[in-house]
């Protein structure tokens, strides 16, 4: 047997000699870390070619190697266009600006390569506002038996936000068990908050009525 060092693998060949004065040779690829044998790349790929983020939000590809086992793998990654996304050495993408470009990841010794197509989109109104629901609560099989909560609107944006109506629906009877209307502006990092008392309502829906720059939204909120 013959050891012989390639790059950081360790190549161990076996020298035959059969019976009818034939020769051959078999060689492994070690791991001089693990002392297994280190198994050949086929086919990498992303597992993901195309995603669609908003401006700020971050994302990790995850990237597929044939067969599961291969190893000594080095990946490389890029962006074609890092004012819109970058890419970390792991595979994390941040959007940075609206716009598209391409990911690639590919192997240091150029054989495999993978893209992912981004679309990055400068975000709206609707990924700044926050609503929820805090306080306590007895609930039995969907049934609210009795309920003394805090339902809460959070206008994250840098715009006025006008809540022009909050319900509550009995989810049952489709029926409005309680509301509010013209509940005022909110102003950016804001808050607008009623203190509410339920009782015998089946899987209450909160649901808020705001406008922004003369457009209509709502948000809902499961309690």
């Amino acid at each position: 047997m013959n050891l012989t060092l390639k790059d950081t693998i360790l190549v161990a060949s076996y020298y035959l000699d059969y019976a009818d004065n034939v020769k051959d040779t078999i060689s492994y690829n070690i791991s001089p870390f693990t002392g297994k044998e280190v198994v050949e790349l086929e086919d990498m790929f992303l597992a993901e070619k195309s995603k669609t983020v908003k401006k700020g939000d971050s994302f990790t590809i995850k990237l597929v190697f044939v067969p599961e086992n291969a190893g000594n793998i080095n990946i490389v990654w890029e962006s074609s266009d890092q004012s819109v996304a970058t890419v970390d050495r792991f595979g994390k993408v941040t959007a940075q600006s609206a716009g598209k470009c391409v990911i690639k990841a590919r192997t240091e010794d150029g054989k495999f390569e993978s893209t992912c197509d981004v679309t990055v989109l400068e975000p709206t109104i609707e990924d700044f506002i926050r609503v929820g629901v805090s306080g306590s609560i007895i609930n039995v099989d969907g049934l609210i038996l009795s309920a003394n909560i805090i339902a809460s609107f959070y206008n994250g944006s840098d715009k006025m936000v006008q809540v022009d109506r909050v319900e509550i629906y009995d989810t049952m009877t489709n029926k409005v068990i309680w509301q509010k209307e013209n509940c005022g502006n909110v102003l950016k990092e804001q808050s607008l908050e009623y203190k509410l008392m339920l009782n015998s309502v089946y899987r209450p829906l909160l649901i808020w009525h705001y406008t922004s720059e003369g457009k209509k939204y709502e948000v809902e909120c499961k309690m």
